[in-house]
């Protein structure tokens, strides 16, 4: 799903409301989080699929809503407990539902049935579409590519680069050099799944551009992918500005770097305590014990 509907009177839903309570900073920290799970859920719902729900490890959902690894529980709990959606543990694993969001996508799409002319139109342009067969050569398809907008990682529009990346790459010859269509397509998808989840999202070109100069393999991809999971317990510990950029971080190809704690340890406003990797907090007894 491209977007969701968000009626203006989504505040005064009986459900909505038990979970702000009184209102203030914490209502509207609650209010803002169930906003931004509907965004990254809403984000995987495609076409006519019936799932409305994604499964993350404890990390990435406390990237992916700016919170700390204890905090994501806590958080999920209590928006579970009004009904508005479910939310399941499996180890480090955490599935989050929202089932309203396909009430919300059906409604829209009964809303956007066409008039049986633009009906006609549609029915005739998708009968030339099949007719038209994939791009077989490689020149064709760079000649694809540049009709598009493609002029380079440094020059292209970012919003042009997203719409390439959205290409179907049935519609391509399948090519491990760098410079095809495939592999630009392929690339300008894997940098926009690593951005999705790295924890700063300052000046993007010069990150794409440092990502295509680095990152020239599946398997370099699927390591960069990792580390970034693995560095962000560290990483969210820091205020933003301390925070690496994706240029500077790919250039310095901080992949390579291993993680020396495996436990997040909160600042001093929480004296001897530490979150787990699974998302716990656990305090430091007297004997000198971790517990939970």
């Amino acid at each position: 799903m491209r977007w969701v509907k968000h009626m203006t009177a989504a505040w005064d839903d009986e459900r909505i409301a038990k979970l702000v309570g009184k209102g203030g900073v914490e209502g509207l920290a609650a209010y803002g989080i169930w906003w931004r799970l509907i965004e990254i859920i809403a984000s995987r719902v495609d076409g006519k699929s019936t799932q409305c729900s994604v499964t993350y490890d404890v990390t990435r959902w406390s990237l992916l809503l700016s919170l700390r690894g204890s905090h994501v529980r806590h958080w999920l709990e209590k928006l579970a407990l009004t009904g508005i959606l479910t939310a399941e543990w499996v180890g480090t694993e955490i599935t989050v539902t929202i089932p309203k969001l396909l009430k919300y996508r059906d409604e829209y799409s009964k809303k956007s049935v066409h008039s049986p002319a633009q009906e006609k139109e549609k029915e005739k342009k998708k009968s030339t579409d099949i007719d038209k067969p994939p791009i077989s050569s490689a020149d064709a398809a760079e000649e694809r590519l540049r009709s598009v907008g493609w002029e380079g990682v440094s020059k292209t529009p970012e919003k042009v680069c997203d719409e390439i990346a959205d290409l179907d790459l049935k519609d391509f010859p399948e090519s491990n050099a760098l410079t095809s269509p495939f592999m630009i397509i392929s690339r300008l998808r894997w940098f926009n799944d690593f951005m999705a989840f790295y924890w700063r999202q300052d000046d993007k070109r010069k990150a794409r551009v440092k990502y295509f100069e680095k990152v020239i393999s599946r398997e370099i991809q699927k390591t960069v992918e990792q580390a970034v999971i693995n560095q962000t317990a560290e990483m969210m510990q820091r205020e933003k500005q301390h925070r690496k950029l994706a240029a500077t971080w790919l250039h310095g190809e901080c992949w390579l770097n291993e993680v020396k704690e495996s436990y997040a340890i909160q600042e001093s406003m929480y004296p001897n305590t530490r979150t787990s990797p699974d998302g716990y907090t656990e305090y430091q007894s007297k004997t000198g014990e971790w517990k939970r």
